[in-house]
């Protein structure tokens, strides 16, 4: 059944688990320009990391809408860039938002529109950059909160911050034309998260929920979710069957 309220469901797909393949073969679900998109990519193992996420999404699709078969959805982009079901096929289909980084690759089902999800793979290290795009791109309170702390303690708070701010706007759907400093995260605890909108405020904090956590020891994940109720999000994560 799809996910409900500020419930979601959350697919993994470790990329060590996927068959390697000795030939890379033309999928027999993906679109036309699923398969032009694909021949972009430099290597046969970017295509195939590429085939293998659409292929997940189509078919988690139809896992709640059966009636649809994997290879006849039909994708398109808001004026941001945003993929969404397109319209002739959204009635009773929940909404998406996928993210990869080195080593996996995520896809939230939500009952919201508005949605987003990032993962980020916390042990790919290069500190002093990090501090750099904070002091650039984040508001002071968010630099202050990650320079607190050991070297470990900094990187850490940072992707806790990178996270939760991709997850936001992949969710609203403009990406980083919104603008990093326009919005700030106040973090206690994982459970504890509080967005906020410096003046001019672009949007009203209490409409947003959170979540945040660690999968596998080294992968940051976040969730935001546009919700009119006030519960934490849950999440219920599934293995992607390779």
């Amino acid at each position: 059944m799809p996910p409900t309220n500020n419930h979601v469901h959350v697919w993994l797909m470790f990329h060590d688990k996927l068959p390697v393949p000795q030939q890379l073969s033309k999928s027999l679900i993906l679109s036309e320009q699923e398969l032009s998109r694909q021949q972009r990519f430099v290597t046969p193992e970017l295509q195939y990391r590429f085939q293998c996420r659409r292929e997940m999404l189509r078919r988690s699709l139809t896992v709640y809408r059966p009636d649809i078969r994997e290879s006849e959805w039909i994708f398109t982009t808001n004026q941001y860039g945003k993929p969404q079901v397109h319209p002739t096929q959204s009635q009773n289909t929940p909404h998406f938002n996928l993210s990869h980084t080195n080593g996996l690759t995520v896809l939230v089902i939500s009952e919201s529109e508005e949605c987003g999800i990032d993962i980020e793979n916390t042990s790919v290290r290069r500190p002093t950059s990090f501090l750099d795009i904070a002091d650039r791109f984040f508001t002071e309170p968010e630099s202050a909160q990650i320079k607190q702390g050991s070297t470990d303690v900094q990187i850490q708070r940072f992707f806790d911050f990178w996270t939760l701010k991709e997850a936001y706007m992949k969710a609203v759907g403009k990406g980083l034309s919104l603008g990093l400093d326009r919005f700030q995260f106040d973090i206690d605890t994982d459970e504890d998260i509080a967005i906020d909108f410096p003046p001019p405020a672009i949007d009203q904090p209490h409409n947003w929920v959170f979540h945040q956590e660690t999968i596998d020891q080294t992968m940051r994940l976040a969730i935001a979710i546009r919700s009119g109720a006030t519960d934490r999000i849950t999440c219920e994560y599934l293995p992607y069957p390779t």
